[in-house]
């Protein structure tokens, strides 16, 4: 049972896998309870460095694929990077110190950052949502929600963005009409990812966002020998 001190921050996410990778990176203590009653981890937390992020990684193989809940507690944690874990549910909504949030390509059909009013990055590529609000995360500078199932986006109050990648949902052309004339950022290059299907005619208005100052760029799906539809998703956030 993890015992949880005064001046801490409460994490938790519920898989299924049965090998989980995570990294961390702040200041203060951390630990990280697997939630299958064993190994409770320990440790002093460094702060975030682009070039060394692969090495702050703690990872954990179960004896089996069960359901389990896992718990990070942390003086400090800025950073928090769960992806390729099968997560079903992410809870954040205790750490308010949080910058970067990364839970690429897991199970989630929901994501609550209204709390997260500190956030930066947020990429949360790769799930099942079907809404995503960030209109509490006005510092936000990059967003990627690309390959979900959003039907709209409003970017109306995150007035610092740069990048956002939205490629590979259910955004049809008014929905990006609409999205793009929420983009009112005012800093300097501003770049946005939406993509189509093979074959799709496009009839979104490009300028509604070009005349704020965002260059956009469409990724398109393609088909392989094999009939299989992919998406080359470059990283921009």
């Amino acid at each position: 049972m993890t015992t949880i001190c005064k001046g801490t921050s409460v994490m938790t996410m519920t898989t299924s896998s049965d090998n989980v990778k995570i990294r961390l990176a702040g200041s203060g203590t951390f630990t990280i309870d697997w939630g299958d009653g064993s190994q409770i981890v320990k440790g002093t937390l460094k702060e975030y460095k682009k070039r060394w992020w692969h090495k702050r990684e703690y990872s954990y193989s179960y004896a089996n694929n069960s359901s389990r809940t896992i718990t990070i507690t942390g003086e400090n944690v800025t950073h928090l990077s769960s992806n390729g874990n099968s997560l079903t549910s992410l809870d954040v909504s205790k750490n308010t110190a949080l910058t970067y949030l990364e839970c690429r390509f897991n199970k989630l059909t929901s994501l609550d950052v209204s709390k997260n009013t500190k956030l930066l990055r947020l990429i949360c590529q790769g799930n099942e949502l079907t809404s995503l609000d960030v209109s509490k995360n006005v510092l936000l500078t990059g967003l990627d929600c690309s390959m979900n199932s959003l039907k709209n986006l409003d970017m109306s109050h995150n007035t610092s963005l740069t990048r956002l990648s939205c490629a590979g949902n259910r955004l049809n052309n008014a929905a990006l009409n609409n999205l793009f004339g929420t983009l009112n950022s005012t800093a300097g290059k501003k770049i946005i990812l939406t993509g189509r299907h093979f074959g799709e005619e496009v009839n979104y208005d490009e300028s509604i966002a070009m005349k704020n100052g965002w260059e956009i760029r469409v990724i398109e799906t393609k088909k392989s020998k094999d009939g299989r539809v992919t998406y080359f998703m470059p990283d921009i956030v």
